[in-house]
């Protein structure tokens, strides 16, 4: 039914299981079974009169999923609206930088970075830390001044990204959520 009405309207399915611990009087507990897909749902509403491409398709599936593992985990960022972007972005309490995560399906890799606005000091001053900013992470990152954009980028790539075969989606985004944690956490020492 979620996939066959409109954007406005959608169906859970719950079970009402009863639990009694010792002598108390029976508890409730509501399983959610299925819930509204999200993709099918926002597709729709997206597309009206034309379609999606595979590439925006893809990418909010993968948002989709991202979500889902974020809510079910409990992750210390707030989840934001699944779109059709290449890009996901994550604040780490300041104006002059983010985390972005982009998906570079061209190269078949998934893009985590520090994503500094228009402060070239800010680059400056963790590139003098760069050593110390890897070792923390435990992971290499490329360094990226651009001296002719307003941005710079501080970036970490996963491989594996591949949109005709899916069935590693579940490991990526484990590995990107973690990453994306570990990031945000270690950030705060140098701003």
């Amino acid at each position: 039914m979620n996939s066959k009405t409109t954007q406005d309207i959608s169906f859970f399915l719950i079970e009402i299981h009863a639990y009694q611990i010792g002598n108390s009087l029976p508890a409730p507990k509501f399983v959610i079974v299925e819930k509204p897909n999200d993709f099918i749902k926002a597709t729709k509403a997206m597309s009206g009169d034309k379609e999606l491409s595979r590439s925006q398709a893809e990418r909010l599936n993968f948002w989709n999923q991202m979500n889902e593992c974020l809510e079910e985990k409990n992750y210390p960022f707030n989840v934001r609206k699944a779109t059709t972007d290449h890009w996901y972005d994550v604040a780490i309490g300041t104006s002059k930088a983010h985390i972005s995560i982009t998906l570079v399906n061209q190269t078949n890799a998934i893009g985590i970075e520090y994503y500094i606005n228009n402060d070239k000091d800010l680059f400056d001053k963790l590139q003098l830390s760069a050593q110390k900013l890897e070792e923390e992470l435990g992971f290499v990152l490329e360094w990226r001044r651009l001296d002719n954009q307003k941005a710079s980028r501080i970036i970490h790539y996963i491989s594996g990204l591949d949109f005709n075969n899916q069935t590693n989606y579940p490991q990526l985004i484990e590995e990107v959520i973690d990453k994306v944690v570990r990031m945000k956490e270690i950030i705060k020492e140098y701003l």
